[in-house]
């Protein structure tokens, strides 16, 4: 004869929703970023409306700061700039990432090698990045003395100081350390 347990059945907690606590865990962290990030930017939009020198009452201008801002020449240049970082450094930490990830894959004579100078970059704080790629930069640095080594010391200059190398010299060390990470 067959006897029927006495346990009682019970559903799970879960079949009816998350425990409360769920929500706290969720909802603390939205409320800091809806007060901390949320409302100081939608307060900073509506000022862009207006005249303010941040002592008095703001003024409003409705679309002067707007019109004023896309007639800008350095705005435009600014504009440029962040498209061909975003276009060359996208790309580059996609396409550099990728190809070192598929050279380094196979074991080979040296990959050993290879692998601790792709990993030096997360080992290095950023100062110690700063400091070494401004060396490399500075006038008279690491890049000039090579390129005066191999004859092309025409081509060396301030390269961070000129507008139309410095993106290309902050943009070779972020991909640097970029690609390691």
């Amino acid at each position: 004869m067959r006897t029927v347990s006495s346990r009682k059945v019970t559903t799970r907690r879960w079949a009816y929703g998350p425990p409360p606590v769920v929500f706290l865990l969720l909802g603390l962290p939205l409320v800091v970023e809806l007060v901390g990030v949320f409302t100081p930017a939608a307060q900073g939009f509506g000022l862009s409306f207006t005249r303010w020198n941040g002592l008095g009452d703001p003024e409003f201008i409705g679309m002067a700061n707007y019109e004023l801002m896309f007639g800008d020449e350095v705005f435009a240049k600014a504009i440029g700039n962040t498209a061909l970082w975003l276009l060359l450094f996208g790309g580059g930490s996609f396409a550099g990432g990728l190809g070192m990830a598929l050279l380094l894959q196979v074991e080979r004579r040296g990959v050993t090698f290879y692998r601790v100078a792709l990993f030096l970059p997360v080992v290095f704080s950023f100062v110690v990045t700063a400091l070494v790629w401004s060396a490399i930069f500075q006038p008279g640095g690491l890049l000039d003395s090579i390129l005066k080594f191999v004859g092309w010391d025409s081509v060396s200059r301030v390269w961070l100081g000129d507008s139309d190398t410095a993106i290309f010299a902050v943009m070779a060390a972020a991909l640097w350390r970029k690609l390691a990470m």
